[in-house]
């Protein structure tokens, strides 16, 4: 019954909703530990993602950086082959 009790309470606690009421001691211990493995639910599967959207984005910026770099090479290599087609003139 004790369980059925506390599980009741975690899931008001977990939906905002708390009753100004005084919990029984194993009530109090098993709200913890089912607030604890919720946290754990929620929040490991929402750091893999955050991570995995990390290293997408990271790989991306160095790929458009690649790019930025290639770009810039051949303009520099363009303007100095018309600088000096300039001062040898």
């Amino acid at each position: 019954a004790d369980y059925w009790f506390s599980m009741l309470y975690s899931l008001i606690h977990m939906s905002g909703d708390y009753p100004m009421t005084e919990y029984p001691v194993k009530v109090r211990i098993m709200h913890v530990l089912c607030l604890f493995v919720a946290w754990a639910f929620v929040s490991l599967p929402a750091a893999l993602l955050v991570a995995a959207f990390g290293d997408a984005f990271e790989l991306r910026r160095q790929m458009e950086f690649r790019k930025r770099q290639q770009a810039l090479s051949s303009i520099s290599r363009l303007l100095r082959r018309i600088v000096l087609r300039r001062r040898f003139r």
